[in-house]
Parts: C-alpha cells; sequence; structure tokens
C-alpha cells in the first residue's frame, strides 16, 4: 500500500513528524514514509492511491533514479560477461594471455568499465584559434551536431567533456576523447555510426570506443593478421567480426551462430 496510517512516523523528505490527521505516503519500493503535500502528488493522484486496488505505484525520487538505472545495469552487467568470455576464449586459443594472471584480467575488466562511457573521435576539424576556449567550443559544436545528425528521435545525448588527445601540432588534427553521461549514450552512438557515411556529404570523421591498450594492441595484431591472409590468399572476403564477444576473423558470407557485428 502507497498510502499508510496507525503509525505516526516522521516524513522522509523533511524529517518533520506526520500528523495525525494526514495520511503519509509509503514508497512502494522502501518502507519510507512522506507527508502528502512533500511528494508533490495532485488530489487525484494521492485518492488513486488511497484506493484499496490500485494500479498506480508511487516511487519516492531517489528509488525512482535507481530504478532507471537498471536497464544501464544490465548493459554493464552483459558486457562485463561478454569481455570476461573474450578473454577466457583468447587465452583458450592460445592468443598471448595464457601467460596473464587472475589480477590482470579483473584490471583490464575493470579499466575497460572505466572507457565505457567514452568514445574517441577521429578527424574532428580543430580550430586554429589561439584562444582556449574557442577551440573547446568549436570542437563542442561539431561534435554536438555529429551526434545529432545520427540520432534519431526524441533522445538527447552531448558530451559532458571533450579533450583533444596529444600535443597540439600545426596542420594535424587531433583525435578526440568524448566523454558522456553513461555506457547507454555511447551504446546509441556506436549503434547509429553507420549513417555518417549516408550524410549529405558523407562524414570522414571516426568513432570508436575508448578501447583498452591490450585492446588496441590485440586488434592491431589482428589486423595484420588479416592483411596477410587477404594478401596470400586473396580472399577480400575475409572481415573481423566479434564472435561470442571475440573479434575473430571470418568470411563475409559465415553466418554467426550468435548475432555479431563487424569490425572492420
Amino acid at each position: 500500500m502507497a498510502m499508510t496510517s496507525n503509525n505516526v512516523q516522521n516524513c522522509s523528505s523533511c524529517s518533520v513528524l506526520c500528523a495525525e490527521f494526514d495520511t503519509p505516503v509509503k514508497c512502494d519500493r522502501c518502507i519510507s514514509v512522506f507527508h502528502t503535500k512533500c511528494t508533490g502528488l495532485s488530489p487525484s493522484e494521492l485518492k488513486c492511491l488511497s484506493l484499496k486496488t490500485r494500479n498506480l505505484k508511487y516511487f519516492y525520487e531517489s528509488c525512482n533514479n535507481g530504478l532507471r538505472d537498471i536497464p544501464e545495469l544490465k548493459m554493464l552487467i552483459n558486457r562485463l560477461l561478454s569481455e570476461v568470455n573474450e578473454l577466457k576464449n583468447q587465452k583458450k586459443n592460445g592468443n598471448n594471455v595464457s601467460h596473464y594472471s587472475e589480477e590482470f584480467i579483473i584490471n583490464e575488466i575493470g579499466d575497460r568499465n572505466m572507457r565505457a562511457s567514452n568514445l574517441i573521435l577521429y578527424n574532428v576539424p580543430e580550430s586554429n584559434s589561439d584562444n582556449t576556449a574557442d577551440r573547446i567550443a568549436h570542437g563542442s559544436n561539431v561534435v554536438s551536431n555529429l551526434i545529432d545528425s545520427i540520432i534519431i528521435g526524441d533522445i538527447n545525448i552531448k558530451p559532458v567533456k571533450l579533450l583533444r588527445l596529444g600535443i597540439r601540432v600545426h596542420d594535424k588534427t587531433r583525435p578526440i576523447k568524448a566523454i558522456f553521461n553513461s555506457s547507454i549514450d555511447v551504446f546509441e552512438i556506436l549503434k547509429s555510426k553507420k549513417k555518417l557515411l549516408s550524410l549529405n556529404p558523407p562524414s570522414n570523421i571516426g568513432i570508436s570506443s575508448n578501447r583498452t591498450l591490450y585492446q588496441r594492441n590485440y586488434m592491431k595484431k589482428l589486423r595484420e593478421k588479416l592483411e596477410s591472409r587477404r594478401s596470400s590468399d586473396g580472399g577480400n572476403e575475409l572481415i573481423i567480426r566479434y564472435v561470442r564477444g571475440t573479434p575473430t576473423i571470418v568470411s563475409r558470407n559465415d553466418r554467426p551462430n550468435t548475432r555479431g557485428k563487424i569490425f572492420f
């Protein structure tokens, strides 16, 4: 029940004792109670909550925020499970991880988790201004407009912070590390990045996840192996695809048992 009575308790919002004539509202997720005025609910909503048979539920703000975080937590758990399986598969296949300790694997997964809300953008035009604030504003506008051009619907995704990587050099465009509020934002952008090629004119800006040093080295070796096999076998149909979470060289015509995405 969201509406409660009998036991007089302090309101969890204002900490003032609930008066006997006031029927406090109880959060449907936790045991906290609140003054009706502290809930911000309308009289009709309060009336609905007092019904014995009701479909309306009341969640305090912090509980409601926690419930909104559940999809992101599920995504995080699935990603961590995928990364554990990736490292296990590479170890099983002898891909230079057999000598790594469990501590390395734990640290590697932790590092990937810290990078999960970041993206790396390449070929983003860099301002020639000598004013740092102007350069930051220019980069922020370009990145925000780019995201708006590929994200469809009412989703509003903006980077929290942008950082140019490396030392500023004339006639050289530095990559940008874009930090977002959550990994869900990053997922939405990566899912839509193919639309860059359909823009008019097509964009040459590249977008990738913020990979760890191990991931970058592993992908570099895998690309070198791919090019070697393409050269020796003449197999331009070979690509890199994620198979059960592990980047793998496969034929373009192969149909994976599980959903995968083409990496390169």
